[in-house]
């Protein structure tokens, strides 16, 4: 591991626990962070049957792990399939002459890693875009559809101010053919003028 260390800081790449969801033992290689380790082969062995021995229903007890002395290097980073990630001591090589090997590796995931974290970069920049012009569309067809109402409601309001109007002329009319001309401050003229005041709020026109 220290021989790994030293080569890869010789190419200038920076060495040491790397932050993320889990901060783990990893190399920056071109801003990139690629996590690797060093495992060790156990070989699992049961245990001579005991009568004495408590039962165990998870297995702990039933078995011993024993070194084999067979070491792994490995490379834990998430995705880059397709790529080795793994260099184990061997029956004709041992795990020291495949640190090159093992460095070429590194090199190769994490120009992977880079390509796929970009790529999702991308994809999540179009997928906001995208949204940005959905809500951008649904926003308009809200305001379309509120300018709708209102011009609608706008009409209807001033049809109804002119019908209240017509039948106000056509009120006063009969009032003054039955009852003679109507006197300014008398109830009718009184009832008269609020309700020519209602028509005249309703009416859009007259309130812009």
């Amino acid at each position: 591991m220290n021989t790994l260390f030293v080569a890869l800081e010789a190419r200038g790449h920076q060495v040491g626990i790397q932050d993320g969801y889990k901060k783990t033992l990893g190399v920056r290689i071109n801003g990139q962070p690629v996590e690797f380790g060093l495992e060790e082969k156990f070989q699992r062995i049961d245990r001579p049957a005991d009568k004495n021995r408590r039962p165990d229903p998870w297995g702990y007890r039933r078995y011993e792990y024993v070194s084999t002395g067979t070491l792994t290097l490995k490379i834990t980073e998430w995705g880059a399939d397709g790529l080795q990630k793994t260099w184990s001591d061997g029956k004709t090589s041992t795990l020291e002459t495949c640190l090159n090997d093992f460095l070429v590796g590194l090199l190769r995931v994490a120009e992977a890693v880079k390509a796929r974290r970009l790529k999702q970069e991308q994809e999540e920049q179009v997928r906001r875009e995208a949204e940005r012009r959905r809500q951008e569309e649904e926003l308009k067809r809200q305001q379309e559809l509120a300018s709708r109402q209102k011009l609608e409601q706008e009409a209807a309001s001033w049809a109804k101010s002119q019908q209240l109007r017509a039948y106000l002329s056509a009120l006063k009319d009969m009032l003054i053919a039955k009852h003679g001309d109507i006197q300014p401050g008398s109830p009718a003229d009184q009832w008269l003028g609020w309700a020519y005041q209602h028509a005249n709020r309703l009416d859009p026109l007259a309130n812009k």
